[in-house]
């Protein structure tokens, strides 16, 4: 029997829908294997709900991304009532895992059974930050590609996992701690603000805290290491080794105002944060590119100035390769093309 149904998006739709239709839903929209049924039946609706006297068809695609962006701005000035009176019922059916707010905001904590521990995932899409609000009310920032998962109804450990990067402020809690589990360390506290960067593809890893304490647990060597605030933790996600060292906390931390620092950091590791900051493609025509590193603080510059930048400061040439509509009615990523300048020949 198919769970996914009209009637189920139906409910969410006029905000009659069940905790449980909820985690369903979410559950769904996370399932590649049933996201094409879930996002017809929602299509349909959709069209239903604003375009019944029109016959022109809206572009979910397009929906998708502008009212994503909506939110996230509005989010980020005001948490006003007639936000969410614009836009909830539109978010309960397309934004489910990216919401920059907790279930909280979005269901009746009475209806919570603590014994189902479903998980649940707060994402951040490339090009977007998200704020995420957790059932303790630990609070923070997810950095663009990253995802934070954990279980509706904290237990005695609360405990998330996470891909990517992210800023936490925990919620003070001596009977509780607070557990980060990522691909190569876990992280223990009690209350606290530190930032951890931990992307699977990257080789580095690391976290950086801002106050209170916190105690780092390595998966290669069953080590223990305790961070003091001002300190860097910095480990290679291959090797295992790892450093500790005194840095200026706002530099690793000011990504969540929007700002991006490229620490002369190797051109592969730079294409990684570009794509995700710009939501973009690389592309390495050369391998000689590779050989050389880049440095920026990018805040509000426009891809074709940074693009800009690069070929001043370095041997190579960027092409950027603009938008463009497929077949199937989505627009491709933009994509920045490197190669090795061609020397000048001199007549």
């Amino acid at each position: 029997m198919e769970l996914y149904t009209r009637d189920l998006l139906e409910r969410l739709f006029l905000r009659k829908h069940t905790y449980k239709d909820q985690l369903l839903i979410q559950k769904g929209f996370e399932d590649p294997r049933r996201a094409d049924a879930i996002k017809k039946i929602a299509g349909e609706q959709w069209n239903e709900l604003i375009n019944s006297d029109s016959q022109d068809q809206v572009n979910l695609q397009d929906v998708y991304y502008k009212l994503h962006y909506k939110i996230s701005k509005s989010l980020q000035q005001s948490k006003t009532t007639r936000l969410w009176q614009v836009f909830s019922r539109v978010a309960a059916i397309f934004f489910l895992p990216l919401l920059v707010i907790s279930t909280f905001y979005l269901f009746d904590k009475s209806q919570v059974d603590h014994s189902d521990m479903v998980e649940m995932t707060f994402s951040a899409p490339s090009g977007t930050r998200s704020k995420f609000i957790l059932p303790d009310g630990t609070s923070g920032w997810l950095n663009a590609g990253s995802r934070l998962i954990y279980t509706a109804g904290f237990s005695t450990t609360r405990q998330v996992s996470l891909e990517g990067e992210a800023f936490f402020d925990v919620r003070k809690d001596t009977k509780r701690l607070f557990l980060v589990k990522t691909k190569t360390f876990d992280i223990r506290v009690t209350g606290t603000r530190f930032s951890v960067y931990s992307y699977p593809d990257e080789d580095r890893a690391d976290l950086v805290l801002e106050s209170g304490s916190v105690i780092i647990g390595d998966h290669f060597n069953d080590r223990e290491v305790k961070i003091l605030p001002g300190q860097r933790f910095t480990m290679n996600q291959k090797t295992g080794n790892f450093n500790v060292g005194e840095v200026n906390v706002a530099e690793y931390t000011e990504w969540t105002e929007g700002k991006l620092y490229l620490r002369n950091e190797p051109l592969d590791v730079v294409a990684g944060k570009l794509e995700r900051f710009y939501n973009i493609d690389v592309e390495f025509v050369d391998k000689e590119v590779l050989q050389y590193r880049f440095r920026a603080m990018l805040q509000n510059e426009a891809l074709e100035d940074v693009i800009c930048f690069m070929e001043i400061s370095l041997p190579v040439s960027a092409t950027l390769v603009p938008v463009k509509k497929q077949s199937d009615g989505t627009f491709s990523k933009r994509k920045v093309i490197l190669k090795m300048r061609s020397p000048m020949i001199k007549g």
